[in-house]
């Protein structure tokens, strides 16, 4: 097996737990609509995906929800909300700092500059991210080619001494079709029997 060099992580649902349904709650309560319609406005991958490839500003995705929703509230408190669908697993971010501990780190990551921001202000160990590919910033997103070479190209580290964890198998065929090692995340005690396979003992 190849040694590897580079442990890149997922953020949501691999680093993080993700929850809509409290947000998508608070939104239907101030607009005065029904869940179903506050996730058409704002929580569809089509309605996401802009957001999350970098082709519309976070202030445009808050004015064109606003508008759809036909209500008013203001960016803090619509960033606030929207938030609030995600957090920090401990468990998970102690693991990361343990394997930093051997092996170099990354991230490469769906996401947009909200959620990003919000886990590089709560969480040290996401500054040792050495590269963070988000989303947003690539203009790419998994498990399109893009979003992989960047990580391969911004690390420069070979694809086969990069392992790469995620929560969708989709996203895990992705990196492989670019000879990157990959893990689908079922769980910490399972992660932490597959890295012991890669020689990674935490």
């Amino acid at each position: 097996m190849t040694e590897i060099d580079l442990v890149a992580f997922d953020l949501g649902n691999v680093l993080t737990f993700v929850d809509e349904r409290p947000p998508v709650a608070e939104f239907a309560r101030l607009s005065g609509s029904t869940r179903q319609e506050v996730i058409a406005a704002c929580y569809t991958k089509s309605r996401k995906r802009p957001l999350e490839t970098g082709q519309q500003s976070w202030l445009e995705f808050v004015e064109q929800t606003r508008h759809v929703l036909d209500f008013e509230i203001n960016e803090p408190d619509f960033r606030a909300i929207f938030r609030s669908s995600i957090s920090p697993d401990p468990q998970m971010y102690d693991l990361a700092d343990a394997v930093s501990e051997q092996k170099r780190i990354a991230l490469c990551s769906n996401t947009h500059e909200v959620h990003w921001e919000l886990e590089l202000d709560r969480n040290p160990v996401s500054r040792k991210f050495d590269p963070a590919i988000i989303s947003y910033k690539v203009g790419a997103m998994k498990p399109d080619p893009p979003i992989f070479e960047a990580l391969i190209e911004q690390s420069g580290v070979a694809p086969a001494r990069i392992l790469f964890i995620d929560d969708l198998e989709e996203n895990i065929e992705g990196a492989r079709k670019l000879a990157i090692a990959g893990l689908v995340f079922r769980g910490i005690e399972q992660l932490k029997d597959d890295l012991a396979r890669f020689g990674i003992v935490v």
